[in-house]
C-alpha cells in the first residue's frame, strides 16, 4: 500500500492528540499511576489517506481514496471558480448534465444496495437537494457528498453554476454575472 501510511499512536498518555508528523511512530507508552489508579495505555493502527483523512482499516482507506479519485475525475469537467456572493458563471449545460449523470452512477453503485429504488431513478429526475443529498451528507462518502452538494448550485437548463444553492432556486436574485467561461 504505497499511498497509505500506518501510524501506531497511543490512545492515552499524550496531550495534543494525534502525531504531529505523518508517519510518526509513538510506540508503547508505559502504564501511568495517578493517585493510586493505574491507567492502561492502548495502541491503535491508523491508515492515513492521501488527503489526510484517517481510517482504522486499510480497506476503508483504499475505498475512500478510490472514490476520491473517481469523484475528482468527474468534477474536473467543471473546475471550481471563485465567485463573489450572488454571482454565477456560465457553463456548458450538457457538461453539467453529464456531471450529474456520472455522479449519479457512483451514488447508485455505492448506495444501491441500501436504497434499491434509486436503481430505477434516472439521473436527470433526481434533484440535488432531494433525500439523496441528505443520505450522502449523513454517510461516510465525503468526496461524493461534497460533489453532490455542489450540484445543487447548478442550473442544468441555463448552464449556470451559482455561488450558492439559493440562487439556483431563485435565479432572478443573482444580480451579477462574472464574465468567466471556464
Amino acid at each position: 500500500m504505497a499511498s497509505h501510511r500506518a501510524i501506531v499512536a497511543p490512545l492515552q498518555g499524550r496531550s495534543g492528540g494525534w502525531p504531529k508528523r505523518s508517519g510518526e511512530f509513538l510506540g508503547e507508552v508505559p502504564r501511568n499511576t495517578h493517585k493510586g489508579i493505574t491507567m492502561q495505555t492502548t495502541t491503535e493502527t491508523v491508515f492515513i489517506a492521501d488527503d489526510g483523512r484517517r481510517f482504522r482499516s486499510a480497506f476503508e482507506c483504499q475505498h475512500y481514496e478510490s472514490q476520491l479519485r473517481e469523484v475528482n475525475a468527474v468534477m474536473s469537467l467543471v473546475p471550481p471558480v471563485e465567485m463573489p456572493h450572488g454571482t454565477y458563471v456560465l457553463r456548458d449545460a450538457e457538461t453539467l448534465r453529464s456531471v450529474r449523470r456520472l455522479l449519479w452512477a457512483i451514488v447508485v453503485r455505492e448506495y444501491g444496495e441500501n436504497y434499491p429504488q434509486w436503481k430505477t431513478w434516472h439521473a436527470d429526475a433526481v434533484h440535488p437537494s432531494s433525500i439523496v443529498g441528505r443520505v450522502l451528507s449523513d454517510g461516510t462518502a465525503v468526496p461524493l457528498s461534497r460533489a453532490w452538494a455542489r450540484l445543487a448550485c447548478f442550473d442544468f437548463d441555463l448552464g449556470r453554476e451559482y455561488q450558492q444553492p439559493y440562487f439556483a432556486v431563485h435565479p432572478g436574485e443573482a444580480v451579477e454575472q462574472q464574465n468567466i467561461h471556464p
